[in-house]
């Protein structure tokens, strides 16, 4: 199933389905954008967003965050790899910030 909004699918859809399937069908599919199964759902208290938002980190951050907590129920490897992929331009930045605050 693809992730984006596709109007003519949807009335294609709707024609075929009826309209309650299609309504169920858009539910779960807010459900996967603001809730997915694979940060734990809204119940969770350790859900990365409540996380970053809570301690008000920055992008890379976030991103590190993200990867590390999920790596296991969603891209494996794949998900660590783009922990230490935004963990090192982390980093890097912060040097490089260091570096010219130094007189």
């Amino acid at each position: 199933m693809s992730n984006h909004y596709d109007p003519e699918f949807e009335a294609k859809e709707t024609l075929g389905m009826g309209a309650v399937h299609v309504a169920q069908r858009k539910a779960d599919q807010g459900e996967a954008v603001t809730r997915p199964a694979h940060y734990g759902g809204e119940a969770n208290p350790f859900e990365p967003i409540k996380i970053i938002e809570h301690y008000q980190l920055g992008f890379h951050e976030g991103n590190v965050l993200k990867y590390l907590l999920r790596w296991r129920s969603k891209d494996g490897i794949k998900d660590l790899q783009k922990a230490l992929y935004y963990l090192q331009r982390f980093v890097e930045r912060e040097v490089k910030m260091q570096e010219k605050s130094k007189p």
